[in-house]
Order: structure tokens, then C-alpha cells, then sequence
């Protein structure tokens, strides 16, 4: 196995605090983390990015409506006054030409219109949505923002996220359980109430994947989740961040002035 490869650099104040996001930028690459995380510098935009808040954005609001109201008719005005107000002008930093602007808002809808295929909107009775939640992992501080939450039959916690991409094959699907499990915890910490499912909503393909935490899997998410806490403060203490090399630095916005990366 080679040795990891240690960038040196300036030592830097540590993050105020983590979110599921952030721990796994920091596992795929502390240069990365500390780039993204720590120096701040910004990175462009992606299609899917912006594809995604929007859809999010719509849902929001739909979910918003009186429970009558939540019709494909509402979604349709939703999506038109809010790519009017804002989505029209945050699409220009892609400089897409017509016809791919054209395909943009039709994968928006169709992400929109899935939702009808998942569920019934005017029967879904939602306790929240996009809710702030914070909680103290050893001393590590985590905050998340819920895409939505309500309760099931016997009154315990359902909480869902939606995703427009394509769902990960189960090899892949590590990640996305780990920040399930650190949700669920969040909002089990935050409200006091047992969680009794996690989901994520693929909107693109139409799949519910659901999982049920147990006290195991959040036993070893906070063992994590405090490792990682630690070994930033060594970092941050230091200056020293390990490049960790593999097939996504291909993809990665800091490529460009990445000492370890080498094309």
C-alpha cells in the first residue's frame, strides 16, 4: 500500500462544526476538506447542483400548500414563479444553449412529476421540512438540514431526503446510509422522539430506499463521526493534509493547483 501523501501547509482554525456533507468530503480527501471547507475557496456550480435546488426548491413549497392544493396543476405555477423569480437567472452560470436549457427544465419536471408515481402529496401529512437540526457528537458539533419529516401510524419519526441523481449501486450505498443514520440522530437528539425509518427519495428513477437505523449503526456513526473530528484538529493543528489520490481528482474544481495531482 503506498504511503499516504501529505500536503504541507499553513496551520488553519478548525471547522465551528460538521454536517453529513462535510464528513464525507473529509473521507474522499482531507485536501479537499480543507480547500473546500477551511480556505473556502468557492467552487462553480454543477447542472446537477442547480437541477437539484430547484427541485427541492418546488417541493418545498408544494408541501407548503393546503393538502387540497398539492395537485401537478400547483407544482406546474410553483416551478414557473420560482424559475421566474430566481432558478432562470442561477441557470446562466452553466451557459447552456437553448436546447440544453430545453432538456434542464424538462429533467426538472420530470424529478417533480415523479413524485406523484411515490405518493399520494394530498395524503402526506409532513411535521416539517427543511428543518435545521444540531446536536454535540463527543466535541464535535453536527448540523444538518432535513429535507422533510413526518410520523408514521404508532407516532414515531419518518424522515425523508430527496435526491435527483441516480441511486448508487448497494456497493456505493455506504455513504448514503451513514448520513441517514446521522439524520436520524440529529432528529432524535433535537426532538426526543424514536426514529423509526430513513429514506431517500429518488426522484429521477422513482425508488424509495429505506433504511432502519439501529442503536448499533448510530453507536458506530458517532465513533466515526468522532474520529473524523479528531483527526482534522491534528490536521488543522499542523497544516499537514493528506491527498487522497483516486479516480474522482478527474472531477475535482481544485485539480488545477493540486500539488499531489498529477493528471
Amino acid at each position: 500500500m503506498a504511503e499516504p501523501l501529505m500536503v504541507q501547509g499553513e496551520v488553519c482554525e478548525s471547522p465551528a462544526h460538521l454536517s453529513p456533507s462535510s464528513i464525507g468530503t473529509w473521507q474522499q480527501c482531507p485536501l479537499r476538506f480543507r480547500y473546500s471547507r477551511l480556505d473556502r475557496i468557492p467552487e462553480p456550480s454543477t447542472q446537477a447542483q442547480i437541477l437539484g435546488s430547484f427541485v427541492h426548491e418546488v417541493l418545498e413549497y408544494l408541501y407548503m400548500e393546503p393538502t387540497e392544493e398539492r395537485t401537478q396543476a400547483t407544482a406546474r405555477r410553483l416551478s414557473a414563479k420560482l424559475w421566474g423569480e430566481k432558478w432562470e437567472k442561477e441557470v446562466e452560470v452553466l451557459s447552456l444553449t437553448d436546447s440544453e436549457l430545453h432538456k434542464f427544465r424538462w429533467q426538472s419536471w420530470w424529478c417533480i412529476e415523479t413524485l406523484w408515481a411515490m405518493e399520494d402529496p394530498t395524503k402526506v401529512e409532513l411535521a416539517g421540512v427543511e428543518q435545521k437540526l444540531e446536536m454535540k457528537v463527543g466535541d464535535a458539533k453536527l448540523l444538518g438540514i432535513l429535507d422533510r419529516y413526518n410520523h408514521d401510524e404508532d407516532g414515531r419519526v419518518v424522515i425523508s431526503d430527496y435526491k435527483t441523481g441516480k441511486k448508487p449501486i448497494q456497493r456505493y450505498e455506504g455513504e448514503k446510509r451513514f448520513q441517514l443514520t446521522v439524520y436520524a440522530d440529529l432528529v432524535q437528539s433535537t426532538f426526543n422522539e424514536p426514529v423509526s425509518a430513513a429514506e431517500l427519495l429518488y426522484l429521477k428513477e422513482g425508488i424509495r430506499w429505506v433504511i432502519h437505523p439501529s442503536e448499533e449503526d448510530v453507536l458506530k456513526m458517532r465513533e466515526v463521526v468522532m474520529n473524523v473530528w479528531s483527526e482534522i484538529q491534528t490536521s488543522c493543528a499542523s497544516g499537514s493534509f493528506e491527498a487522497r489520490l483516486s479516480k474522482l481528482c478527474n472531477w475535482c474544481n481544485y485539480r488545477s493547483f493540486c500539488p499531489a495531482y498529477k493528471g
